[in-house]
């Protein structure tokens, strides 16, 4: 487990983030003392963890570009740019800054001017010409940016992950999109409590009164929830979203475009063990309808990994109940690049994992080969599954470092 050390006493960052009120007043010794909290995940060294304070509470987050110096297993370790497709775009897409925050330039913009149509289809995925980067994020590639920056891409031993969980380490984000906070443009829906009615609305009422026109702009905003259900209507589609009342209203074309782009998710969608995260880019209507400009979804586990197939849906699950460490490298716009499906992270070196799920299929079988001849030249080690047989034994060697959060 990851423990962290705040005014010279030790905590599991387990309890710190399931029960942050009840350790309000080491927060503030440890701000107060030192200005910083301390991971020991690589004891001796101690590593620096930033304090910071959120709707009365404190939360911790890994200290500005110092992510890849913590133990792979430690929840405040962070991926090389290069191993996920963070690393695909060109500067000034994705701009990480010294104070741990990240300023991101999307593709759709959130302020249009007052009379401009919005599209009726999303744009897809940024396009760049051959041998250029992207110069603008994406949907996907924002909400696998959030996702990853939220540590939601990683699993431990003995961890344990629901929605509550997962709204609460994304509200805890620090980015701003195009210039804007994004604790002004993102609602991430929250889980829904009957005790909190009151709280849980009126935070939504204030989300949805900065939207629409005002002066001589339109403004917009993103929602992200779990998706439960989209049905045609007379006029689109109505979207309903878990935990939520309000209904969100899109085109046919829109939903047919996100259809095409996600047909793998679509696929997957009738597991029920599975479930589908959805990022909307919104608009109000002058009677006061949530419609929906643009969207995305991801596939992911009972527990909030990331899938890009159903099975990668099943080996994600084997590898949490056989107890692994891992995470899941996420493509953002670069949909033709190549990462691992999964990545242990209790063996060292660190494991790939690949599944290989499109047999007969000469251009998969070809990069399947490209992939297999550069892990064998960097001696990586590989465990495969061949989607026509049986999964592998994923339980780990007894040699093997077994750590999680």
């Amino acid at each position: 487990m990851t423990t962290v050390l705040m005014g010279g006493r030790k905590f599991e960052l387990d309890d710190l983030q399931t029960r942050p009120a009840f350790h309000s007043r080491w927060f503030e010794k440890a701000r107060a003392e030192a200005g910083h909290a301390e991971c020991l995940c690589s004891v001796p060294r101690r590593l620096r963890l930033v304090i910071r304070q959120r709707e009365g509470l404190y939360h911790l987050a890994g200290w500005p570009l110092e992510g890849e110096q913590h133990q792979s297993f430690c929840f405040f370790s962070k991926l090389l740019p290069s191993s996920s497709g963070r690393g695909s775009y060109a500067a000034g897409a994705i701009v990480d800054r010294e104070d741990g925050s990240a300023d991101i330039k999307v593709d759709v913009p959130l302020r249009i001017r007052a009379g401009d149509r919005a599209p009726s289809a999303p744009r897809g995925v940024a396009t760049a010409g051959a041998g250029e980067r992207r110069r603008s994020v994406g949907m996907l590639g924002l909400l696998h940016e959030l996702w990853e920056g939220a540590s939601l891409t990683r699993w431990g031993k003995g961890w344990s992950r629901n929605w509550s969980r997962c709204h609460w380490h994304l509200r805890q984000l620090d980015r701003r999109i195009n210039g804007t906070p994004l604790s002004e443009c993102l609602h991430v829906v929250r889980p829904w409590d009957p005790a909190r009615k009151e709280e849980i609305e009126a935070e939504f009422a204030r989300f949805k009164g900065r939207l629409g026109e005002s002066g001589s702009f339109r403004y917009r905003g993103y929602v992200m929830g779990e998706l439960k259900t989209w049905r045609p209507t007379e006029y689109g589609y109505r979207i309903e979203i878990r935990h939520q009342r309000d209904a969100y209203f899109a085109s046919k074309a829109l939903i047919e475009a996100v259809e095409k782009s996600s047909r793998a998710v679509m696929a997957a969608r009738e597991n029920q063990d599975a479930r589908t995260v959805v990022l909307m880019l919104v608009d109000v209507t002058p009677k006061g309808y949530l419609q929906v400009v643009d969207m995305t979804l991801m596939l992911t586990t009972k527990h909030y990994l990331p899938a890009e197939s159903s099975f990668e849906l099943q080996m994600a699950d084997a590898l949490v109940e056989a107890g692994r460490s891992f995470v899941k490298p996420l493509r953002y716009d670069g949909i033709e690049d190549t990462f691992p499906d999964f990545k242990l992270l209790d063996t060292s070196p660190a494991t790939v994992v690949e599944v290989w799920g499109m047999m007969g299929n000469a251009s998969y079988e070809a990069r399947k080969t490209e992939k297999e001849a550069t892990y064998r030249a960097n001696r990586v080690p590989v465990i495969a599954w061949d989607t026509r047989r049986p999964l592998p034994d994923l339980r780990p060697a007894r040699s093997a470092e077994t750590t999680g959060r």
